[in-house]
């Protein structure tokens, strides 16, 4: 997958360095919101403790997924701007179990204050920190009476989030993002899981992105 989106993120930025070759005189607009989507390749590692199904007690599983997500932010300085975002990762491998799981997914949140650095009028690096939360959830088979909690379990937590990327204003209104972000927690149960499902988990994502936003 790294090399399919390392692939896509060199003919993008082959075009946009065209682009940007044929209209020098580009100057980003002044603006305040902007709102964008993102596409990504994913890592994710998740250690499962105690009383989680397995006869050892603990449990570690890594893997590599595509992630999707958007963003909004608001500029409120020249190089300050404030930004909240939501990724899913879905397709994630399911670790063993006494209850049969469907499909397994990661949700991750951000609010980070985010600092520009301009290279050119039209380029620039960013880096961000700030308050992130994670969400891993399990859809479980249904199985008839024999548990009755909901059918789905799931396990959160906060944490700090990071990131760090190039950022290339196409158009006033257009920009262009490759960006790297990572964020890990010792996510908690809900007290609604299933009983099996009330231990711990260690959560480590991280994901490298490319996207594109619209600036208001």
């Amino acid at each position: 997958m790294h090399k399919s989106l390392s692939s896509c993120v060199l003919l993008l930025s082959f075009l946009v360095t065209n682009a940007l070759a044929e209209q020098p005189n580009i100057t980003p607009a002044r603006s305040y919101f902007y709102l964008g989507g993102l596409i990504g390749s994913a890592d994710t590692k998740e250690t499962f403790q105690g009383q989680l199904g397995t006869p050892e007690g603990e449990y570690t599983q890594s893997d590599q997924n595509s992630a999707f997500g958007f963003y909004i932010g608001f500029n409120f300085a020249d190089k300050w701007s404030l930004e909240s975002s939501i990724v899913v990762v879905g397709g994630i491998n399911e670790r063993p179990s006494s209850i049969p799981i469907d499909e397994v997914y990661l949700t991750a949140l951000t609010v980070t204050p985010v600092l520009h650095i301009n290279i050119t009028e039209q380029v620039s690096i960013y880096v961000k920190a700030g308050l992130g939360i994670l969400l891993y959830s399990e859809d479980l088979h249904k199985h008839g009476d024999t548990y009755r909690h909901s059918g789905d379990d799931y396990w959160a937590s906060a944490g700090l989030a990071l990131g760090a990327g190039l950022q290339v204003d196409v158009s006033e209104q257009i920009a262009f993002r490759l960006g790297f972000d990572a964020m890990e927690a010792d996510l908690e149960a809900d007290d609604d899981n299933h009983h099996q499902n009330l231990a711990d988990v260690e959560e480590e994502f991280s994901m490298v992105s490319m996207s594109f936003h619209y600036k208001f």
